[in-house]
C-alpha cells in the first residue's frame, strides 16, 4: 500500500471504466449540432408563419368589413336615388307651395289680400297665433321631418253666404290649410249695424278702395257683358263669418 496521497488518486481514476459510447459522441457531433440547428429554424418558421396567419386573418376581417360597409351604403345611395325618382316632383310642388321650407306669412298674408280684391269682397282683419308643432289624430311616418301649424283667426263681413267657400275654395292655391272652426251670424240692418261689430284696433285690416261712381250713366255695352250679374242675396241682411284656418307648413 504506497503512503503517498497522490498516487493513491491517480490509480482510483484510472480505475473507473468510461461507457464505450462517450468515446463515440465526437463522430455524431456534427450531425446533432446540425439536427438542433434545423430544428430551432422550423419551430422560428412556424411560429412566424402562425403570426402571419393572423393578421391576414385580422386583414381579411377588416377588409370584409369595410366592403360590407361600402355595400350598404351602395344599397342606401340606391334607395335614396330611388326615391329621389319617385317623389322629386312631389317634393317640389310641396315646397314650391309652402308645405315644405320655412314659414312663409308674407306670402300668407299676400295670398288673403289678393282674394279679398279678386273676389270683391268687404274689408276684412286677421290675427296669426305663434307657430306650434302639429300633433294629428292618427299617427304618420313624416321621417326626419315635423310638421307645424300657424293658426290664422279671420274675421269677414258678408254680403252672400258663398263668398265664404269661394275665399276658402280660392285660398286654397296658396298653400296648406285646414278649417278647424267657422261661425256666422247675421248683422243688425242699418247705416250703424257694422258699427257695432268692428275688429278691435290691435288686429290688422286689409282695406279696398272703392271705385269712384260713374259722372253719367254709361250706354249699354254692345257684345257679350264684362261682367256677371250681381249674385241673389238669401238673406236680407249682411252677415259676418270668423273662420280658423291653420295654415301647414
Amino acid at each position: 500500500m504506497s503512503t503517498h496521497p497522490i498516487t493513491g488518486k491517480q490509480k482510483a481514476a484510472a480505475s473507473i471504466a468510461l461507457p464505450y459510447w462517450i468515446s463515440e459522441i465526437g463522430l455524431i457531433r456534427t450531425a446533432a449540432l446540425t439536427l438542433l440547428a434545423a430544428v430551432t429554424v422550423s419551430l422560428t418558421g412556424v411560429l412566424l408563419s402562425e403570426m402571419q396567419l393572423r393578421q391576414s386573418s385580422q386583414w381579411q376581417e377588416q377588409a370584409q368589413r369595410t366592403r360590407d360597409a361600402a355595400w350598404s351604403r351602395y344599397s342606401q345611395v340606391e334607395l335614396e336615388k330611388r326615391d329621389i325618382r319617385n317623389f322629386q316632383r312631389r317634393f317640389v310642388a310641396l315646397h314650391r307651395r309652402g308645405l315644405v321650407g320655412d314659414e312663409r306669412r308674407l306670402e300668407w298674408l299676400d295670398a288673403i289680400r289678393q282674394t279679398q280684391e279678386q273676389l270683391k269682397l268687404p274689408p276684412l282683419s286677421y290675427e296669426i297665433e305663434p307657430q306650434q308643432a302639429v300633433h294629428l289624430a292618427t299617427p304618420v311616418d313624416l321621417g326626419e321631418f315635423q310638421l307645424y301649424g300657424s293658426r290664422v283667426r279671420l274675421h269677414m263681413e258678408l254680403v252672400h253666404e258663398l263668398d265664404l267657400f269661394n275665399f276658402l275654395q280660392t285660398l286654397r292655391q296658396y298653400g296648406y290649410f285646414a278649417v278647424q272652426d267657422c261661425s256666422v251670424r247675421r248683422l243688425a240692418a242699418g247705416p250703424g249695424a257694422n258699427n257695432n261689430h268692428r275688429p278691435p284696433k290691435t288686429q290688422k285690416k286689409i282695406k279696398q278702395k272703392p271705385p269712384p261712381p260713374p259722372p253719367h250713366p254709361a250706354p249699354p255695352p254692345r257684345g257679350p257683358p264684362a261682367r256677371p250679374p250681381p249674385r241673389p242675396r238669401l238673406c236680407p241682411d249682411p252677415m259676418q263669418a270668423i273662420a280658423i284656418l291653420p295654415f301647414l307648413h
